[in-house]
């Protein structure tokens, strides 16, 4: 009877863990892809900065980013570091993602992440 004890609640356990969604990550390199072949390229690193590239303005612009409960938290040279906006992303898979703004009134970052589907560049 003891046993029965000690292994319902392991064996609950190893139940919750195997249904468990796994965490979603940024890291990565990403694209947005625009029409007339323009197209915005991100990597988001583990040390919690991202660099965006907008190859046709041969413009760089460098940040940070927190994505936690799926929410995109970005703050970059371009609006002030200090300065964050909220993205609620979407993850469709692993490897794309559809960011709406939850909170932004950064202009230039607002037009270029919200309603964009980032799509995981595969090396």
């Amino acid at each position: 009877m003891k046993k029965i004890f000690i292994a319902l609640p392991l064996l609950f356990l190893v139940l919750i863990l195997a249904f468990s969604a796994p965490q979603k990550s940024m890291v990565g390199k990403w694209v947005i892809h625009y029409g007339q072949g323009q197209n915005i390229n991100l990597d988001f690193r583990k040390d919690g900065t991202v660099s965006v590239a907008i190859p046709a303005e041969q413009f760089t612009v460098t940040g940070k980013y927190k994505l936690k409960d799926d929410i995109l938290y970005l703050s970059d040279s371009t609006c002030g570091s200090n300065y964050w906006g909220k993205y609620k992303e979407s993850f469709i898979t692993d490897d794309s993602v559809y960011s709406t703004m939850v909170e932004d009134s950064c202009m230039p970052r607002k037009s270029a992440v919200d309603k964009a589907t980032f799509i995981r560049v595969k090396m």
